[in-house]
């Protein structure tokens, strides 16, 4: 499985069921695999899980508007393992 998180820092030009700016994900290789979602906006997705080897992502812009855009971290893990064993683990600093 491919585990993909994404950063606290995100924002996609929001637009009525993502239009324009956008990150597609699947569940697979191809562009035509089973779609996990379609993400903008300003609010950064939950962490996404593929069910097997594969994971597609795909950035669609439509250089009409800017936002500061996104960064994603992934990691590889065997079946079903824990995944709050790694979201427990976390570097991240508290806000003042």
């Amino acid at each position: 499985c491919i585990d993909l998180f994404f950063d606290e820092k995100y924002s996609i030009e929001p637009s009525w069921e993502c239009r324009f700016d956008h990150i597609e994900i699947r569940d697979g290789p191809f562009g035509f695999s089973p779609i996990i979602g379609r993400y903008c906006g300003q609010e950064s997705p939950a962490y996404v899980r593929s069910s097997g080897r594969y994971l597609y992502v795909k950035f669609v812009v439509d250089g009409e508007l800017e936002a500061i855009g996104f960064s994603a971290r992934y990691n590889f893990t065997q079946g079903k393992q824990e995944l709050s064993k790694f979201l427990g683990k976390s570097n991240r600093t508290p806000k003042s």
